[in-house]
């Protein structure tokens, strides 16, 4: 059911760890998108994390990690249902485009971005085919594409009856549209953590299963058991995915600012205190010794 992510400006990129679950659990393909110079810069059709997370060091280490927390990025980790699921120009973010060609482009310049998660049904090719666009792609070229091109100079951004519209067909889903400034609009029921926006809780630390389903034509993989009964089908294979790290991020209540700029939080289940570094500001245990004296006297018992 794929995991997007939206960044909006000026807050932290999320963990290496949230980017590991989320792939774990959505294999099929990593994508990401970053605002620069007023346009917004496209790569995608990493087809490993380690692809993925390499590609975004370099993109950081490029513009320096403030400009990376400054500037909105969107992230998206794919699992195929519509289209080929091993195909690297089927992976997110999209274009808001016309153009097949340009939507599968795997580096592109563009002025709006568009991620999905969930299944658009009436558009796409046969989740059972494999060839063609997928729903996401199908859905972009001949609606949302045509819908902005009837609205002229107004954006979809300013326009309610555009927002119904896109409505209507995305019920169910999580979707998103972001112009390169950062200023964006989204539908569905999303999980804010850490100032991201995520379309579900795949970047939590849970024990995963993957469960692989047979169909007439093809086989799918999903990441949890409701789709046994959505495609009516047999569970064929089950791999087991254990956590990377023993703590949810829901477990993590932020504390305060040390002096140093960097900010504590404390695990509520372990009792153990953290603060995030970078460049994917992952979780960094703290020694009880380095904590400031007002943590020190208010968290802990001597």
């Amino acid at each position: 059911m794929c995991t997007a992510i939206i960044k909006p400006a000026n807050v932290l990129v999320p963990s290496e760890l949230a980017f590991r679950n989320c792939f774990i659990a959505n294999s099929d393909g990593a994508g990401y998108a970053y605002g620069i110079n007023k346009k917004f810069v496209i790569r995608k059709g990493f087809m490993t994390i380690e692809a993925f997370l390499k590609s975004l060091k370099e993109t950081i280490s490029k513009y320096g990690e403030e400009w990376a927390k400054a500037t909105p990025m969107m992230f998206h980790f794919r699992i195929g249902t519509h289209g080929s699921n091993d195909d690297p120009k089927h992976t997110h973010p999209f274009p808001l485009t016309k153009s097949a060609e340009m939507m599968e482009q795997l580096v592109v310049k563009c002025d709006t971005i568009i991620m999905h998660n969930g299944i658009l049904n009436r558009w796409g090719s046969s989740a059972y085919s494999g060839k063609g666009l997928s729903d996401t792609m199908d859905f972009i070229q001949n609606f949302v594409s045509p819908v902005q091109t009837l609205m002229g100079e107004t954006k979809i951004f300013d326009s309610k009856i555009a927002q119904d519209l896109i409505s209507k067909e995305v019920a169910g889903s999580r979707f998103v549209i972001m112009e390169s400034g950062g200023r964006f609009v989204y539908w569905g029921d999303w999980v804010k953590e850490q100032g991201c926006m995520y379309s579900n809780r795949g970047f939590e630390t849970t024990a995963r299963v993957t469960y692989v389903y047979k169909s007439s034509k093809s086989s799918y993989k999903y990441n949890s058991e409701y789709w046994d009964n959505y495609l009516d089908g047999d569970c064929t294979e089950e791999k087991k995915h254990t956590p990377l790290l023993d703590f949810n991020w829901v477990d993590m209540k932020f504390i305060r600012s040390a002096i140093d700029g960097s900010n504590i939080f404390l695990n509520t289940k372990t009792k153990k205190f953290y603060t995030r570094v970078a460049p994917f500001w992952d979780w960094k245990e703290l020694e009880p010794k380095t904590l400031p004296e007002s943590v020190k006297t208010e968290f802990l018992v001597t």
